[in-house]
């Protein structure tokens, strides 16, 4: 019986969950976050115009990260108001040089479960630390970037000038943050065994 009991546990621990992951370039988006205010106030909003290929089909959802890669027209950016639109527009990203973000996967880390992406914007380029998820149907990736250490000072502080009236709090201080979270979603299924 004792042997019995041991054989069950060690079968238990040997068998992991095989999972496959496919994914039809069909439902993928990209968002992101800026903030405002003393209390960090998050303003989001999406790109209209991006690229986002990765395999078609891999064997664990770190080789799908892995192979991944991007390209984002940054002037395609909707943060819900036309007003803002214009403001991140002329304030930031004219000041920026080029007029795409591109990148790709270097590294995953299953443990963690995150990845590190190589992005290519303004002529630099840019290491971005992020998390990733698979949930109902959709792998995720997220991070922080900011835009002061990437070296935009000057698209920052046009932002910064040109939404000076719209980042005063009711404390009656200007606040605009430097930070600015993004995430990206792939419409991913997933078939385990």
């Amino acid at each position: 019986m004792k042997a019995l009991l041991i054989f069950a546990l060690f079968s238990s621990i040997a068998y992991s969950k095989n999972c496959k992951y496919t994914y039809s370039g069909d439902t993928q988006e990209i968002k992101f976050t800026g903030y405002k205010f003393t209390n960090k106030t998050g303003v989001s909003g999406t790109f209209k115009s991006f690229k986002i290929m990765a395999p078609s089909k891999a064997n664990s959802l770190e080789d799908l990260f892995a192979n991944a890669s991007f390209w984002i027209d940054e002037m395609t950016l909707d943060a819900g108001k036309k007003a803002r639109n214009v403001n991140i527009r002329n304030g930031l990203l004219k000041n920026i040089e080029g007029l795409a973000i591109r990148g790709h996967v270097e590294s995953v880390n299953k443990s963690k479960k995150s990845l590190v992406a190589h992005i290519n914007w303004g002529g630099k380029e840019h290491l971005v630390d992020m998390s990733y998820s698979y949930a109902n149907g959709k792998a995720t990736a997220k991070g922080v970037i900011d835009l002061l250490k990437m070296g935009f000072k000057k698209g920052f502080d046009g932002l910064g000038k040109l939404c000076k009236a719209h980042h005063k709090g009711k404390d009656g201080k200007v606040k605009t943050w430097s930070e600015v979270a993004i995430e990206a979603s792939l419409g991913v299924t997933e078939k385990c065994n």
